[in-house]
């Protein structure tokens, strides 16, 4: 026969020998820590001061870092998941939205992101990295060897804005009145929204540009440093995804002007702030949440519409069910061409 006992008794009746034993702080010692931490003190000053007002207790050194980071943590909102490193750092309103920050040391070698991506891919498993941006071509080789040894599968990208800064550069390898031409061709490269597209548009304008003698210098420097070097600076490169990284270069300014003061800090000064920074940015998500649709304002769908009562339907070119080229207002060709 089986039988359930019941036994009632009050909350304060427990008995000193009928409670679990537990290998924690006693509870007056962590209330103690607690206190310190919201004081701000360090561990070493949290310690001496148990040791002073708890000379009967031993404190272990492990238990009482694991506690003062638990204190630490416990009240701050997630900085992030990784659902939402999935889609950052850009949303879809072109909101960059920033997770985490990375010391790199000065000289910015392959070593030095080959433990940054290690990090990253470490605590994101699930992280399927797609592409990455730059805005240097200087440190271009060593992000890029990182980047083939840790996400071989993901895309090295080239700020567009920069790209487009860096040409405009070497306008002085071409006669002044032929610049605007060459400056409207880029452009309109840029807009290859595949990567087919990219490679024949490219070669028509290299060919384009070779029957100009005057032109040489540029059509080598192009050739070289944004066609065989660095080519996935155009928007198919990773398609809807950012193709420039000014809104990292916005953050930057903030970082300067909020946080820095625009003064080089000492490390100890400086890791204060970041996590200052980390706790800002992930106050602002919950307020500003990222964005996976862009807001459509009520003029742009009016636009939209009018819009679509006057274009000609049978110019708009569907391509391979998957895109539709439809005419500029502006055009200088047709989209069956």
């Amino acid at each position: 026969m089986h039988c359930v006992a019941i036994i009632s008794r009050n909350l304060h009746e427990h008995e000193d020998n009928e409670r679990n034993p537990t290998t924690r702080l006693p509870s007056p010692i962590r209330k103690t820590i607690s206190n310190h931490v919201k004081c701000g003190l360090s561990q070493s000053q949290t310690k001496a001061s148990l040791i002073t007002n708890y000379p009967q207790h031993s404190i272990n050194q492990d238990k009482l870092h694991n506690l003062i980071v638990y204190e630490q943590r416990k009240d701050r909102p997630k900085i992030f998941s990784i659902h939402d490193l999935q889609n950052y750092s850009t949303d879809a309103n072109r909101h960059f939205k920033s997770f985490g920050m990375a010391l790199i040391s000065e000289d910015e070698n392959t070593e030095c992101y080959v433990k940054l991506f290690n990090s990253i891919k470490t605590f994101a498993v699930q992280l399927n990295l797609q592409c990455l941006i730059n805005q240097n071509d200087f440190y271009y080789l060593a992000i890029t060897s990182a980047q083939e040894m840790i996400f071989p599968n993901s895309r090295r990208l080239m700020c567009w804005s920069h790209m487009i800064r860096k040409c405009r550069k070497h306008r002085n390898l071409v006669a002044k009145n032929d610049w605007q031409i060459i400056d409207k061709d880029i452009h309109t490269l840029q807009l290859a929204f595949t990567d087919d597209l990219f490679d024949h548009g490219a070669t028509l304008l290299l060919q384009k540009l070779s029957l100009i003698p005057t032109m040489k210098r540029f059509v080598d420097y192009f050739t070289e440093q944004w066609v065989s070097k660095i080519h996935y600076w155009y928007e198919g490169a990773a398609f809807a995804k950012p193709s420039t990284n000014n809104g990292l270069e916005s953050l930057n300014g903030i970082i300067k002007q909020k946080y820095t003061l625009r003064n080089k800090l000492h490390l100890s000064t400086f890791l204060p702030k970041v996590e200052t920074m980390l706790f800002d940015w992930s106050e602002a998500s919950i307020i500003s949440p990222f964005s996976t649709l862009t807001d459509i304002t009520p003029d742009v769908e009016l636009s939209a519409y009018k819009w679509s009562l006057n274009v000609n339907q049978s110019e708009i070119l569907n391509w391979f069910n998957n895109y539709y080229i439809v005419p500029s207002s502006t055009a200088v060709m047709t989209t069956s061409m």
